[in-house]
């Protein structure tokens, strides 16, 4: 992602969502200037944690971004962020609002090709007749194909001028505690899903997903082939 955002040393990034601050620490060390949010205090803190201090952090989400003035940075990074707001496209206007004229964004989502253990996860919820969290789906009004077609063309209607847009894979390995912490985060429709089920249903879901990703845990490890999108665009 920092590679596609074109900044040199010395430029103002902005990383939105920032989670554990990997990506902004990233970003520190190629001698950027960086500010992080993220409307989570548990994810802020990590962040300063990460990036032992070196990133201004603050308490702030999209679309509003509030405290942040106009036309104040180079690039903006938002590295799964899009996919889980309310308004994607507000959530885009929101950071075409802070960036610099010519400045790019660089944002990713999960894309409708679903990843071995969420797949898994989606058919356990489903056998085990789990009922469905609330607010799983977008109004179609405010709903967005996950392709990269989709992606384009809410960056378009977001006002930006798009870039480069295409889907992207790699083999995420995680140990199953990390996947399951994930999975109870909440983050996502099938995470949401599963972390509303009792302790109960949780167990045999977990069991479940456990036979079915046999075959890609290796010395304690799961290999799993992920899949998503990746937009750049900018500012006119």
């Amino acid at each position: 992602m920092l590679d596609r955002a074109g900044v040199q040393p010395g430029a103002k990034l902005l990383d939105v969502g920032c989670g554990d601050g990997r990506l902004a620490k990233a970003a520190i060390n190629r001698d950027l200037s960086v500010t992080a949010c993220d409307p989570d205090p548990g994810m802020r803190a990590l962040t300063t944690a990460t990036t032992h201090g070196n990133a201004v952090v603050l308490d702030a989400g999209l679309p509003e971004l509030d405290g942040i003035g106009d036309s104040t940075f180079d690039a903006a990074v938002a590295n799964f962020v899009i996919n889980h707001l309310s308004d994607p496209r507000a959530a885009l206007r929101g950071l075409r609002r802070v960036l610099h004229r010519g400045g790019r964004i660089v944002f990713t989502i999960w894309t409708e090709i679903a990843a071995p253990h969420v797949q898994a996860l989606g058919e356990a919820l489903d056998r085990v007749g789990a009922p469905p969290a609330a607010g799983l789906r977008l109004p179609p009004d405010l709903d967005f194909p996950r392709t990269p077609e989709g992606m384009g063309g809410i960056a378009r209607t977001a006002g930006l001028c798009v870039d480069s847009v295409e889907e992207i894979t790699w083999t995420w390995q995680v140990a199953p505690d990390s996947l399951w912490t994930g999975f109870l985060a909440g983050i996502g429709s099938r995470s949401e899903r599963f972390a509303a089920q009792s302790p109960a249903t949780q167990t045999r879901v977990r069991e479940l997903v456990t036979k079915a990703l046999s075959s890609d845990l290796d010395e304690g490890v799961y290999w799993l082939p992920c899949t998503a999108g990746l937009c750049v665009a900018h500012r006119a």
